[in-house]
């Protein structure tokens, strides 16, 4: 469980209080590392897997105000017109149905 992770389709989102990027090199070690353990749950950077445990116990409603405290609240719908962005969607756009991609 990746918390944002530096690839395109990441493109363009601000980091928060709350929320932290990670590189996919970062992803992929965890994930070698869980298939060589057996952990079921894996998140990256860890610290967040024990940060989700505490704020579950919570009222909804409080995990909710931390959500908005820390700035997460509209952290995805920044991005989705972000110049940074755009190489990312226009794939995403070609490779959908009736999309303009090659089809092999």
């Amino acid at each position: 469980m990746p918390t944002i992770t530096r690839t395109d389709l990441a493109a363009g989102l601000k980091q928060t209080r709350l929320s932290s990027q990670v590189a996919p090199e970062d992803v992929a070690v965890a994930i070698v590392d869980a298939v060589e353990t057996g952990r079921f749950e894996v998140w990256v950077p860890r610290h967040l897997g024990p940060l989700n445990r505490f704020v579950r116990v919570l009222p909804r409603a409080f995990g909710e105000w931390v959500l908005r405290a820390g700035g997460s609240e509209d952290l995805l719908s920044a991005a989705v017109a972000h110049p940074a962005r755009s190489d990312y969607e226009a794939r995403a756009a070609a490779s959908a149905p009736g999309g303009s991609a090659r089809r092999a």
